[in-house]
This record gives C-alpha cells, sequence and structure tokens, in this order.
C-alpha cells in the first residue's frame, strides 16, 4: 500500500501501523481514503477515543443472495434435481451469511470532534497487519473512559496523554520554542509567567498564538503557563484552537472557578473543537480543603504538577479524601526556566536527574523540565515496559 498520506503527518509523527485504509500513528489514529472523487483524510487523536470494543456483523448480500436463488429456483427453476440442488445451494449461503459474520472492531470518538464521524469500524481478522493495529490503538489509550450518564461530564476532562515528558521554554523566545519542538517532548509548556519585566511580557504574548498554532502541527502536545495574578489576560491571550491545557498555580478554589469560567466564554467564541485541560502547580504547603474545593469546582482539572517530590501521589489524594486517583497525573515540576545547563555544574544535573528518578519511584508519571537533553530521559524513565515497545516501533 502506497502511502500519500505522509503528506498529512504532523512534524515528526511516525507510522506504526497500517491496515487497508486505517493507519496508526504514535499520535493519533488515522482513516486514508483515494478513491475516482479524489482523496479523503480523517483523523482520531488516541485521548478522544471514547471506545474501543469488538463487533460482529452479518453478511446481509450473502443472505439475500442466497434467498434470492432459492426463490427463483422454487418459483421459476427447472423441474427435478437441478431445482433442488438449487434451492439447497441457496439456503446454505444464506446459512453461511449468518453463521460466517464479519469482524470488527469499533472505535467511538469523543462527541467534542467536529466535522468527522464518531464511529470507526476497523476489519478485524487474523492478519498480523490486523492485530498489530488494533493493539496500537488499544494501548495508545488504556483508560477508556465509561459512557455513563452520571460520569459523563467528569470524563470529559479525564486525559489519556501521556506527559513523561513536558518540556517549559520562554514564549518570548521563537528559536526556543522550535528547538523545544524538535526535541520532540510529550508535552510542549509555553511560559507566560517568567517574564522579567513588562516589555518581555507583552512581546510573550503577542507570540503565543503563532506558537500555538505552529505548535498544533507537530507532536508535541501544546500547554502554556499562566501568571496566577494575571491569568484573566493571559487566558485571552492563548486561548485557541491548538492548546490543549492551561497550567496555573494554585491560588484558591474562586481562582478556579474564575478560569473555569473564562476558559468556557474563550472555547465558544474561538470555536476550540475540545475542552482546555487545566494542569494545577502546587509549590507550597498543600491545603486539602482548597485543593479538595478546586477539584469539586472544575472537572477540567487533569494534573498535579509540584516540586514536592518526597510525597507520594497516593499520600497527597488520601489526604483529599476525593475519589480522583484515576483522572489525576502527579508530574513532578522545576519551572524554572533561568537555569541553563551550558552553565551548571554536573553535579547539579545529576541531582536533577535523581530528582526525577525518584519522582518515578514515588507515583509520578512524568517531570516538568526547561533542559531538552532531558526529554529523552524522562519518556525512558516514566515509560512502561508496553510504551516503550511501541515506541522503539516504527513502521517505514
Amino acid at each position: 500500500m502506497t502511502l500519500p498520506v505522509k503528506d498529512y503527518l504532523q512534524f515528526n509523527e511516525s507510522i506504526l501501523a497500517t491496515y487497508e485504509e486505517f493507519i496508526a500513528t504514535d499520535h493519533r489514529l488515522i482513516r486514508y481514503q483515494k478513491g475516482f472523487k479524489g482523496e479523503t483524510f480523517q483523523a482520531m487523536e488516541y485521548r478522544d477515543i471514547t471506545t474501543v470494543k469488538p463487533l460482529t456483523k452479518i453478511r446481509v448480500s450473502t443472505i439475500l443472495l442466497g434467498l434470492l436463488v432459492a426463490f427463483l429456483a422454487l418459483v421459476i427453476g427447472p423441474q427435478g434435481p437441478i431445482r433442488f440442488i438449487l434451492i439447497t445451494l441457496g439456503l446454505i449461503s444464506t446459512g453461511i451469511g449468518f453463521l460466517n459474520p464479519r469482524m470488527f472492531v469499533r472505535i467511538d470518538n469523543d462527541d467534542q470532534k467536529q466535522q468527522e464521524p464518531g464511529v470507526w469500524l476497523i476489519p478485524s481478522t487474523h492478519q498480523e497487519a490486523s492485530r498489530k493495529l488494533l493493539a496500537i490503538v488499544q494501548l495508545k489509550q488504556p483508560q477508556l473512559r465509561n459512557t455513563t450518564l452520571h460520569s459523563k461530564q467528569e470524563n470529559q476532562f479525564r486525559t489519556t496523554r501521556l506527559r513523561r515528558s513536558v518540556l517549559l521554554v520562554p514564549a518570548e523566545s521563537p528559536a526556543l520554542v522550535r528547538s523545544g519542538l524538535e526535541a520532540n517532548p510529550d508535552s510542549l509548556c509555553l511560559d507566560l509567567s517568567h517574564q522579567q519585566d513588562e516589555s518581555t511580557q507583552d512581546l510573550a504574548r503577542q507570540l503565543v498564538w503563532g506558537e500555538i498554532t505552529a505548535g498544533a502541527k507537530s507532536f508535541s502536545e501544546i500547554l502554556v503557563l499562566i501568571h496566577p495574578i494575571t491569568f484573566i489576560e493571559d487566558l485571552h491571550w492563548c486561548v485557541w484552537p491548538g492548546l490543549s491545557g492551561v497550567v496555573v498555580t494554585l491560588k484558591d478554589s474562586d481562582q478556579i472557578e474564575k478560569i473555569q469560567q473564562c476558559l468556557t466564554m474563550l472555547e465558544a467564541q474561538r470555536g476550540l473543537p475540545t475542552p482546555v485541560e487545566l494542569l494545577i502547580s502546587i509549590h507550597h504547603q498543600l491545603d486539602p480543603q482548597i485543593t479538595g474545593r478546586a477539584f469539586f469546582v472544575d472537572h477540567r482539572i487533569t494534573a498535579i504538577l509540584t516540586d514536592k517530590i518526597d510525597l507520594p501521589a497516593n499520600s497527597f489524594l488520601s489526604s483529599l479524601n476525593l475519589e480522583i486517583t484515576d483522572r489525576i497525573q502527579f508530574v513532578y515540576s522545576n519551572e524554572d526556566t533561568n537555569m541553563n545547563t551550558n552553565t551548571h555544574s554536573n553535579d547539579i544535573l545529576d541531582n536533577y536527574l535523581n530528582k526525577i528518578e525518584l519522582a518515578h519511584r514515588n507515583g509520578f508519571v512524568g517531570a516538568m523540565s526547561p533542559f531538552p537533553q532531558f526529554v529523552e530521559v524522562c519518556q525512558k524513565i516514566f515509560s512502561t515496559d508496553q510504551q516503550k515497545t511501541i515506541l522503539m516501533t516504527n513502521v517505514e
């Protein structure tokens, strides 16, 4: 199968498996068809897949053909044994249509996606290409959301995106943003929070729209770190199609409620296809009451970023007394964008690596870092054995 679909791939997106018109990449599931009317290209991001389940369909055409043969043989067929043979063949064909159904895997897409079909049927066969493609789809979204009415709103904001490596870059530097994308982190976080002066902050805000637009075509998820005081102004500058989530330091639940209201308004005004996720940064003494109320206020919250590496994730969840373990990611965070690996000693860098490894042992799923060379390290440390196998698979 020739794959002109490569022309549609995002920056550094790799094809992992193909079967018929379906292509599984390391970022999404693609359906590419080429016919007399031209090319048809459709895509589902793995995080938007809500259901993967087997489906059987009877062979309607085979059944109808068998019934037609049997009927014609009975009505106008020749007399004698030939009629009997034709009727028998028709009935056998009908039985085969019922007893040998076609096997599919049904892929349901999130209702938030626009202008794309909500259900795909992928043929399920014993062929290796089919089995490999379906295995990748199932592996890429291991936490499928249920569809009960009670949990629909909460599940709408449960992420299945990998955030093993979150690279933090200053939004006022397009060169660093470009080199950051070339490092292929799971998430690239544009920093609107640590500018040294007002002119630099204005420059960062003016550049962030173009950086989000360019980053949305890359392998990486695009996040923006907003200021905990000027967060409303920052949201107006950064909430555009292509943005996956915003990171903000938690102050109180009122702050989260204002962010939620602003996001809802901007998403509607600017036509974002999916809701923006909220990642909470905590770098102070944890207050379970404030944090707990924040989670009740907004189900957008899908991750907690913290430098409290000696606090295992499970202990924190227990202190909240909330059933959020299945939707909250814990990411170790170092937001000092002024750190430069060229001017720091090996001891400091080794210490940072030790912290990442300790975070992994304590239940964290990834790490935020301003160091591009730690992207690959983080992805290895925080990957499961299955994920490492998929990452090493690359179909030319």
